[in-house]
């Protein structure tokens, strides 16, 4: 049994093994994990940064961040087009992939009951300060067919505890 601050990298690993899951079957791309870091030691976000908060017994954050030029890949395989620097676009179509990396990494926590939001921007103040309220967070780098991907996942036990008996998923 893992406790939640013993192994915060046991609760990225899901989400990461959902990446590789969406970006073969969405994307047609390779995606592995080059490396997951605390925050202070992880890359800056890049400039499409789109988050998608859970709700449950825990409350937490998925973001995904990539560089234009890599969201832009991501328009291209899914439409046959370039975005053309629309950044609306760009947005729209990283906060799709966001949203099926968050739906199923969830799935791989079902005991935790998770509800997922709507993909969203970060906002400025958000990214001034990416740890206020997220006690418990991960960095993973991923490095896919299109360029590296950001994959930050956040939790806050401190409203919502699990309980000693909840199985966390194993680390890799």
């Amino acid at each position: 049994m893992t406790e939640p601050y013993a192994s915060p990298s046991a609760w990225i690993i899901p989400f990461c093994d959902a990446a590789t899951e969406v970006f073969l079957c969405m994307l047609q791309a390779t995606c592995q994990i080059q490396s997951i870091r605390p925050p202070d030691s992880a890359p800056p976000l890049e400039s499409i940064t789109i988050a998608i908060d859970l709700t449950g017994t825990a409350p937490g954050r998925v973001i995904l961040s990539v560089a234009e030029s890599v969201a832009d890949q991501f328009v291209e395989r899914l439409t046959g087009f370039g975005a053309e620097g629309d950044l609306g676009l760009l947005r729209d179509i990283v906060g799709e992939v966001a949203n099926m990396v968050a739906g199923s990494g969830k799935g791989n926590l079902p005991q935790l009951g998770f509800l997922i939001g709507t993909p969203r921007q970060l906002t400025a103040e958000e990214f001034i300060n990416l740890s206020a309220n997220w006690p418990l967070r991960q960095t993973a780098t991923l490095e896919t067919s299109f360029g590296l991907c950001l994959l930050d996942v956040s939790w806050n036990f401190q409203f919502a505890t699990p309980s000693a008996d909840t199985p966390l998923p194993e680390t890799v």
